[in-house]
């Protein structure tokens, strides 16, 4: 059973970064943070809200996961899709780390059941759910037996673009977690958000007051590159996909 109490409001001046990266080698092995990680990190310890704007493979899985870690309680992550969930559960298992769980709609029954049972009991740190989880009645009064610190919106653009057609319940996180919850703060974290998609993402989820915005000082991606390949016109293939 893991040690949870009150959330831990920290500090993170300048020569305290030594110590975060010692956790970050301890913890993930890793031997220093990339750019704008510490900011989120550090926004996400001195207990504020948080929005993450970094480049897919920049870390921003590692901001959240370092940041409850160093919590008390549980983080509730929202999940777009089952294979991410999966995907983050198995890397966290590398690492030895074997407190994180998901229900989604692969858990069914009796199973369902040991996994909320283990949370209330505090022995798991990371708790991944679909949004539409949190619109079920039954996990909703669930939600107040756990310990939750920290709410992490992943891939958080879903919010502005999927949240006003066919996956509304994004639009009702906010409220859900204000209703049954206290002392929680928000991480929403994605690489791709236009400044209205950051204004949905802000008054969505209510965290138009206390958030630091994290971005990079540039969007470009050096790593990636572009070139055009010319092809000849291919008669016979464009008459079987026409026909087909």
């Amino acid at each position: 059973q893991l040690c949870f109490g009150k959330p831990l409001t920290y500090e993170v001046p300048e020569e305290s970064i030594d110590s975060l990266r010692y956790f970050l080698y301890d913890i993930f092995g890793k031997r220093d943070f990339r750019k704008k990680q510490l900011d989120i990190i550090g926004a996400a310890l001195r207990r504020k809200n948080v929005i993450g704007l970094l480049p897919t493979g920049s870390g921003k899985t590692l901001t959240f996961q370092l940041s409850i870690i160093l919590q008390p309680g549980i983080g509730l992550i929202i999940s777009p899709l089952i294979s991410l969930m999966e995907d983050q559960i198995a890397n966290l298992k590398k690492y030895l780390i074997d407190i994180a769980v998901a229900i989604n709609s692969t858990v069914q029954g009796a199973e369902k059941r040991l996994l909320l049972q283990r949370a209330i009991k505090n022995e798991i740190m990371f708790l991944y759910v679909a949004p539409e989880r949190l619109q079920i009645q039954s996990f909703q009064e669930e939600l107040h037996t756990f310990p939750i610190f920290t709410l992490v919106m992943d891939e958080a653009h879903c919010v502005s673009q999927w949240g006003h057609d066919f996956r509304t319940a994004y639009l009702r996180v906010g409220d859900t977690m204000e209703k049954y919850l206290n002392s929680y703060i928000t991480m929403a974290l994605t690489g791709t958000a236009s400044c209205n998609v950051v204004t949905d993402i802000k008054r969505e989820l209510n965290m138009s007051r206390n958030v630091s915005i994290i971005k990079p000082d540039d969007f470009r991606r050096n790593e990636l590159h572009f070139m055009i390949v010319e092809q000849e016109y291919d008669e016979e293939l464009k008459n079987r996909i026409v026909h087909n």
